[in-house]
């Protein structure tokens, strides 16, 4: 017969622990409590032994050295995944939300599966917004200054007009920004589209009943803050009870950002009710963790676009989830 120890807070959880390990196939030798040194009260923990038959000790105790095994593989491949993962840019505290998932040993015990495994969720994580513009619909492109507002809606102006054949007016509220304007204006000439300027909100009815012909409008609302902007679409909302327009928000980010900053900007534009994101400058960084982790802790917000260029029209990427896979996935 063999020996075996347990201890536990109480006598009533070391006997589980025994009766868990060796079912009913032992016999309690002694029960003791014992003071626990350097407590800093009188604390106790209870001690009991059981005899167990030699073969079924050394046949339990060898599961446990191999359960031991597994348990420290595990935690070895978790660890080097989170390294992998955080060292390009993703939290640990993301990739442990997408860890806690996993209910397999399979799993866990290869780190090749483990990584496959944290891939397919980030795949999963990010949503797209589908274009559907059929109808009569205002896009509103709001965000930080230098973001690229203005770019981005040329480059939009040009996909719709061009290659869906929309019925195009570009709008431009940004009267603060010297010559921006202006490069909306030439944007709108080359293209051959409606390019209008609105000085106030009070314009915009009257100027919307002039183009009422236009299936889209694009706004540009570059010098404008989100307050202002809040104003703007509560205004246009009540303009548009009496026309047939749908409206739509999105959020310009900028790739290069940190994942605090794009979560401070999100946070700040996230009461003007956003329909989508749209990632600018990706040809300005090869790391793009910042924008996964964003994507990981805002699983609600879907991505429209992402743009990877200044050159008009062509720097605009629909097949946003595979360029973000293909590029985040190319780095590990």
């Amino acid at each position: 017969m063999r020996h075996d120890m347990f201890t536990a807070p109480t006598p009533e959880e070391a006997y589980f622990k025994a009766k868990s390990k060796y079912g009913f196939a032992f016999r309690l030798v002694s029960a003791r409590q014992i003071i626990i040194e350097n407590s800093k009260e009188e604390e106790y923990i209870c001690e009991i032994v059981v005899s167990v038959n030699e073969e079924l000790y050394n046949q339990k105790n060898r599961e446990q050295i191999i359960n031991n095994d597994k348990e420290i593989e595990q935690k070895v491949n978790i660890k080097s995944a989170l390294d992998i993962f955080n060292h390009r840019g993703i939290s640990k505290k993301s990739i442990e939300k997408i860890i806690d998932k996993i209910d397999s040993d399979e799993i866990l015990s290869s780190r090749e599966k483990l990584v496959s495994f944290i891939i397919n969720e980030i795949h999963n994580s990010i949503k797209v917004k589908e274009e559907n513009l059929d109808g009569k619909n205002i896009i509103m492109l709001v965000g930080t200054t230098g973001v690229g507002k203005t770019t981005t809606i040329a480059k939009l102006a040009s996909r719709y007009s061009q290659g869906m054949k929309k019925h195009i007016a570009l709008f431009n509220l940004d009267n603060y920004k010297v010559g921006a304007k202006e490069q909306l204006s030439n944007y709108a000439h080359n293209m051959g589209i409606t390019h209008i300027s609105i000085d106030s909100l009070d314009e915009f009815s009257s100027k919307l009943d002039s183009i009422e012909e236009h299936d889209l409008i694009l706004v540009d609302t570059t010098g404008i803050s989100p307050f202002d902007i809040d104003k703007l679409l509560k205004k246009v909302e009540y303009i548009l009870s009496s026309h047939k327009y749908k409206i739509y928000t999105n959020l310009l980010l900028s790739a290069t950002s940190k994942y605090e900053d794009l979560q401070d900007i999100y946070n700040s534009f996230s009461f003007l009710d956003l329909d989508s994101v749209i990632f600018t400058k990706l040809d300005e960084t090869n790391h793009i963790g910042s924008i996964i982790n964003f994507l990981i802790d805002n699983p609600n917000i879907p991505v429209s676009y992402l743009s990877n260029g200044q050159s008009v029209p062509k720097d605009i990427i629909v097949d946003v989830k595979k360029y973000l896979l293909d590029k985040f996935v190319g780095t590990l």
